[in-house]
């Protein structure tokens, strides 16, 4: 009683620690991820109304509804949607230590919630509007209650695990790869070992498979447009494939992401790699999570080499991470004094204990790099949007549409995106969906256009420039207050308003 005691004390001390850490701001930083403007602007448009038949968008509608919920309450705020992803990201540490306890932490439970905090890719994407965090959270709850299912048996954890693991896949479909895994550990139940071979219980998990699906189709299906199945699937999957097509066809480019992932998280995976062998010979939980994690690792080498997408990946490293920082601890502890009282040490223990001294000086050689990360994370140069905030307001009025390829701009001026524009703001779709061009000229005759704001993503592609010209002559260029840089091309058909 008095370790549960002490294990929820240090769950609440960690936790005031990390939400104090991670608390996000307003600041719109120059290293910012340009699709927290994006899921700002549907969020605007579904909060007055817009109806979501009618955007041209390339993800399932939870969390941009969640955001627009989140308006209705709070007001339509950059501050509001942050502090929404700050509430997911905090819910997804309280169940990486959970998770943790449940593979085999103890005492270091609580460490998960610090580790977390603290880790570069969570703390980046807990402090912009990105569904990456909720997914991840949503992710981890969904192994909680999967892995109390595995263990007590009551099909209401299943169903609560089916529910929130259908939240995670239209949130973040990529981690599809995870709910292999869970179909994996329902088919292991069902499966026992018995004097003349196995034998497979196909009624239990035909139950336990239908509780499942159900559960999961019941919470994603007020998101997904299941009318027009082929549609959704061109919209959502398709598009995405599209991309991965255009942006990443090598290998070697697919690939940069996870190097990336992997420089950033050094401490982690060393101390991961005790875990791992610590936890051996696995149980069934660990090796359905491990398996989860390699599965969702190899899609993710399928895409392009988005550093946001591994955000998925970072609660079961981080369970790993503090399962090994637990069992390295006691091991180098007992190998210690074995040695003293001249006891035989086992090669187990010995082999573990080394590898743990030598994550600790790995750990310690990476920590000074990732204080100076963290420390740019927490503390970002300011982008100096305020310039065109300006400009815009002075010169275009409340409620006009317009064109971006940064949409946090006309966000925080107030102004509105044409919902069939919306993946518009990316460059690239020029390039890689052919529907692109007929769908501008769409958006061009449906609404009234006021202006578009071409920050450098536009300016790169010549073809789309000269239309831009051909279509608004008038432009204005906006540089920073402090400084001669440039921050946007403002190109509107008409002179601006004096």
């Amino acid at each position: 009683m008095q370790r549960r005691v002490l294990l929820v004390l240090g769950i609440i001390l960690a936790t005031g620690f990390a939400a104090w850490y991670l608390m996000p701001d307003a600041v719109v930083s120059r290293r910012r991820d340009i699709d927290e403007g994006v899921y700002l602007m549907v969020a605007r448009l579904l909060n007055r109304g817009y109806s979501s038949s009618i955007f041209f968008f390339d993800q399932f509608w939870l969390f941009p509804k969640t955001l627009a919920q989140v308006f209705r309450w709070f007001g339509d705020s950059l501050i509001a949607a942050r502090l929404t992803v700050f509430g997911f990201s905090l819910v997804g540490l309280i169940g990486m230590a959970l998770l943790s306890y449940q593979i085999g932490a103890r005492w270091a439970a609580p460490l998960a919630i610090l580790s977390g905090a603290v880790e570069p890719i969570y703390l980046r994407q807990s402090r912009e509007v990105v569904a990456d965090v909720p997914g991840a959270a949503c992710l981890t709850w969904s192994l909680i209650f999967l892995l109390a299912f595995q263990k007590r048996g009551r099909r209401l954890w299943l169903a609560v695990s089916g529910a929130w693991t259908g939240a995670t896949l239209i949130i973040k479909p990529l981690a599809i790869g995870f709910a292999i895994a869970f179909v994996v550990l329902l088919f292991i139940r069902r499966t026992r070992r018995e004097a003349d071979g196995l034998r497979f219980d196909a009624a239990g998990l035909t139950i336990d498979l239908l509780v499942f699906v159900a559960a999961g189709t019941i919470a994603a299906a007020p998101f997904v447009d299941l009318l027009h199945p082929v549609d959704e699937y061109r919209r959502t999957i398709g598009f995405h494939l599209a991309e991965r097509n255009w942006l990443a066809p090598t290998t070697m480019e697919r690939w940069s992401a996870l190097l990336g992932f992997t420089r950033r998280n050094i401490p982690w995976l060393a101390f991961a790699a005790v875990g791992i062998a610590a936890l051996r010979p696995f149980t069934v939980a660990g090796s359905v999570v491990l398996a989860g994690e390699l599965i969702s690792i190899a899609i993710l080498l399928q895409l392009p080499p988005w550093m946001n997408h591994y955000t998925l990946l970072i609660p079961v490293l981080i369970v790993f991470s503090v399962i090994g920082v637990e069992r390295g601890v006691i091991a180098l502890k007992q190998t210690i004094a074995d040695f003293r009282r001249d006891h035989a040490i086992t090669d187990s223990k010995r082999l573990l204990a080394m590898i743990f001294v030598a994550a600790l000086l790995v750990a310690c050689a990476d920590l000074p790099w990732i204080v100076r990360y963290d420390r740019r994370l927490l503390h970002p140069p300011p982008d100096s949007l305020e310039a065109v905030v300006r400009h815009l307001q002075e010169n275009t009025n409340p409620g006009d549409y317009l064109l971006s390829d940064d949409v946090i701009m006309p966000y925080l001026a107030n102004r509105l995106v044409p919902p069939s524009a919306i993946n518009l703001s990316f460059a690239a779709t020029f390039k890689f969906d052919q529907t692109s061009g007929t769908r501008l000229e769409t958006t061009l005759c449906r609404y009234s256009v006021a202006g578009i704001i071409a920050s450098a993503r536009y300016l790169r592609n010549p073809r789309l420039t000269s239309w831009i010209e051909a279509n608004f002559p008038a432009s204005t260029t906006v540089r920073a207050d402090d400084t001669d840089r440039i921050i946007a091309r403002i190109y509107r058909r008409e002179k601006e308003k004096k």
